[in-house]
Formats: C-alpha cells, structure tokens, sequence
C-alpha cells in the first residue's frame, strides 16, 4: 500500500517506473517513496537539505525508490540519527530493565511463537557448522561449569 498523494509530489513520471513499485502496491504493509541519492551515497539528508539541493520535488522514477515503512524509518534511525546514539543506560536503569524481563510471564501461546520464528531456516546457526575445537572449547566450559556447582568450594588451578 502506497501513498499516492505524496508520491505525485516527488516523482514527474509515472509511479509505476519507480522501483519496488509493483510489490509496494500489492503488499498490505505501507510503503514510502524515497530519494535513491541517500541510499547511493549513504547519505541521510534532511527533507529541508533536498530541498535546497533542488533533489525534493519532481524528480525523475530512476531517481526514486519504494522503501517499507520499517526499512524506511530505520535508514533514518542508523547511527548518528538515532536519538540515542553515542549514549549509555546507567547501572541503575539497566538493573531495572533485567528486573522487569526477569518478572514476565509469558503466555504459552506467545512461548510457542517466540519459538516458531527462531525455527529452521530462521534460526541464526540454520546451516551452520562449529568446528570440532569449538565444539570441545564449549565442552570444557560446561564441564567446568557443571564442577564448579558440584563442588564450589574446589578452586581451579590458576595454570
């Protein structure tokens, strides 16, 4: 689903040149038609910087490209443009957030979807191999750590 309206604003040409067209205007999501020039140039430009650049309003489809909602807000949301970039949570606020994510109790339900989305081809290791070393690094840690609740009082040797 496209937004027409403001779509004629930007593009001089017909909308249906415009890249991602066809799939913006079948899918139910809302998609949003974005300056090619800052995802070339990995640049983020302010609508009021396009502006005074003459790169705002009618532009050619070869200049444009359908974006998702969420692609589009995240490419304005990367790094330096994210509100929070450069900052840190203090100790306190990331004790409260544990806090909070320890007390959920989620449903059944919302167990088996969280569960379903990391499945198969989606699970991240889907397709991947550890070597036999990894494999026996990861033995000795649980080995070690299964020792250490047995038997807490035991010290390792500091070799």
């Amino acid at each position: 689903m496209i937004n027409e309206r403001n779509c004629y604003a930007y593009c001089c040409e017909d909308l249906a040149l415009i890249e991602n067209y066809n799939e913006a205007v079948n899918s139910p999501e809302l998609w949003d038609c974005h300056h090619r020039l800052e995802i070339q140039d990995n640049l983020i430009l302010s609508k009021t910087e396009l502006k005074l650049a003459g790169k705002y309003y009618n532009q050619k489809a070869s200049d444009l490209i359908f974006l998702s909602h969420s692609d589009h807000a995240k490419l304005h949301m990367a790094g330096k443009n994210n509100p929070f970039y450069g900052k840190h949570h203090s100790e306190e606020t990331k004790h409260l957030i544990s806090n909070t994510l320890k007390d959920r109790n989620l449903s059944e339900e919302t167990k088996h979807k969280m569960s379903k989305a990391k499945t198969g081809e989606k699970h991240p290791m889907f397709g991947k191999h550890l070597s036999e070393e990894h494999k026996q690094k990861i033995k000795n840690y649980w080995d070690k750590r299964r020792q250490q609740k047995l038997f807490p009082d035991i010290q390792d040797d500091p070799e």
